[in-house]
């Protein structure tokens, strides 16, 4: 983390974030994701607050869904004012929706990365959404046909 930070405050990110890097070692959590090889050609690594990760830590394996915080998930910032930075400004969630194995359960998903507002497909590659591509809905999280 503190490698990532320091990196994120030398390129300008992170601004509006505490500058101590204490919040950060304590509160947050960096986790990969992989992805197909066919949607990217490295992993994925997202930031989560330590306290949901160790409230529902996920396992290799499984399949996941992140998006960011947002004024949906308000009812859950809670503390001090580097701790609402954190949670505004950073760090997402991951929920699970399949257990490695359930094969029928993953069959029912597509794999990739959407938007969070219209479900559309975004390239790993280079963040922008792929015309044409998959789509779900962004609540049930299931494919529109």
């Amino acid at each position: 983390m503190t490698q990532v930070l320091h990196w994120a405050r030398a390129h300008g990110f992170w601004k509006a974030l505490p500058a101590s890097i204490e919040p950060y070692l304590r509160d947050v959590q960096l986790v990969t994701i992989a992805v197909p090889k066919e949607l990217a050609s490295q992993t994925v690594t997202l930031f989560m607050l330590r306290t949901e990760y160790d409230s529902a830590p996920y396992h290799v394996g499984d399949l996941v869904r992140y998006a960011p915080h947002d004024a949906a998930h308000d009812e859950t910032a809670t503390g001090s004012p580097v701790d609402l930075a954190l949670f505004h400004g950073l760090t997402g969630c991951v929920a699970t929706l399949c257990q490695k194995g359930d094969g029928a359960c993953f069959a029912r998903y597509r794999q990739g990365a959407f938007t969070t507002a219209h479900g559309q497909q975004v390239s790993l590659t280079t963040g922008h959404i792929v015309h044409g591509g998959a789509r779900i809905d962004p609540v049930s999280l299931l494919p529109v046909h």
